[in-house]
């Protein structure tokens, strides 16, 4: 990678270098702001409120309300079936997230693994283009964004389990039990979100061997 940055400096560079460049630096780029900000930005189980405050304290009000139009358990059962509704759009989005990636993820391993026995090709770098960038397109557009609408409505669930908790008498809801098991010494919950950062970096590594071979 540094002999076809020093080449560019030199200004005796091919087209297709600066594309392999191009690529290298995108790939290696991308993963590594994503691995930081998982590691170092992101919020942590000790300064993560962990829900909606304005939603639950809404809910506990329309709760403890006499309400001539709606008894307690129909208002129970109106949360439970937004809560429920909520809960599918969760997986329905990991769905859409696993069909999409298994996709573009196979595409480009296939790719590069095309390209093993053409990286004396001039195709050679269209190839490490194509790899790198389908790759960082599902992880933004797809992966990266649906982690933030999750994080939103993860928020919104667990102020419904908060409410419901307190009207059921008893600990209701998976999400606010499992946020209530992880403490910021619990590494491997960072690991398991950086992974696909991590095999993007492992993917422009191996693409940058091979450009160096």
């Amino acid at each position: 990678m540094w002999t076809i940055l020093a080449s560019f400096l030199d200004y005796n560079v091919s087209i297709g270098s600066i594309i392999t460049a191009i690529a290298l630096l995108l790939g290696f780029g991308i993963s590594t702001v994503f691995i930081l900000y998982e590691w170092v930005f992101r919020v942590t189980p000790s300064n993560d409120k962990g829900f909606d405050e304005d939603l639950k304290e809404d809910l506990d009000k329309w709760l403890s309300e006499n309400d001539e139009k709606m008894n307690c358990c129909d208002k129970l059962n109106s949360i439970l079936k937004d809560y429920d509704i909520s809960c599918s759009e969760l997986r329905r989005r990991d769905n859409i997230v696993l069909v999409i990636g298994t996709i573009i993820i196979t595409a480009s391993l296939l790719i590069f693994g095309n390209a093993v026995n053409a990286s004396q090709s001039n195709l050679f770098p269209i190839y490490a283009f194509a790899s790198i960038v389908l790759y960082s397109i599902w992880l933004i557009c797809i992966h990266w964004t649906s982690n933030k609408l999750d994080d939103i409505q993860y928020r919104r669930i667990k102020a419904m389990e908060k409410s419901l908790t307190r009207h059921l008498s008893y600990d209701f809801g998976m999400y606010s039990y499992i946020r209530s098991k992880i403490s910021d010494k619990d590494y491997w919950l960072r690991l398991r979100r950086s992974f696909w950062d991590v095999i993007l970096l492992l993917l422009s590594f191996a693409w940058l061997l091979m450009s160096l071979s």
